[in-house]
C-alpha cells in the first residue's frame, strides 16, 4: 500500500465538518430511507387492492349449473334467447355470452332450426 494515500475518514468522525453538518446528511439519509419504505407500501396496498378486485370478478363470474337444448325458430335473436333464459334478473349480455361460449359461436348469427345450448341457471 502506497504511503502517500490517505484513507477516507469516517463521516461520523471527521473533524471537518461541523455537528449541524452531521446532522443535517443523517436527517438526509433517513428522508432517504423512509421515502423508500413509503413506496414500497404504497405499491403494497396498490398490489392488494388489485388482487381482491381479481378475487371480487372471479367470484362474481356466471356460473352455468345446467342447460337445455333450444331450436332457434323465426324472429330469434341472440338477445330474445338470452331474455327466455332470464330467470333471475341477470344482466343480458353475460346470459349472451354465456350462450356463445356454450356454443362455440363467434358471432351472434343465427339461423331458424339451428338447435343451441342455453343456460339453466
Amino acid at each position: 500500500m502506497n504511503r502517500n494515500h490517505k484513507r477516507t475518514p469516517n463521516i461520523n468522525t471527521c473533524k471537518c465538518r461541523s455537528r449541524a453538518e452531521l446532522a443535517a446528511r443523517r436527517r438526509q439519509r433517513e428522508k432517504k430511507k423512509n421515502s423508500r419504505k413509503l413506496r414500497c407500501l404504497a405499491f403494497l396496498i396498490i398490489f392488494a387492492a388489485a388482487l381482491c378486485i381479481f378475487i371480487a370478478s372471479a367470484a362474481n363470474a356466471t356460473k352455468v349449473s345446467d342447460t337445455k337444448t333450444y331450436v332457434v325458430s323465426t324472429g330469434d335473436t341472440l338477445w330474445s334467447i338470452a331474455e327466455y333464459c332470464n330467470t333471475e334478473s341477470r344482466d343480458l349480455r353475460r346470459i349472451m355470452d354465456d350462450i356463445m361460449k356454450l356454443n362455440n359461436m363467434n358471432s351472434a348469427k343465427l339461423c331458424i332450426g339451428d338447435k343451441i345450448t342455453v343456460p339453466v341457471y
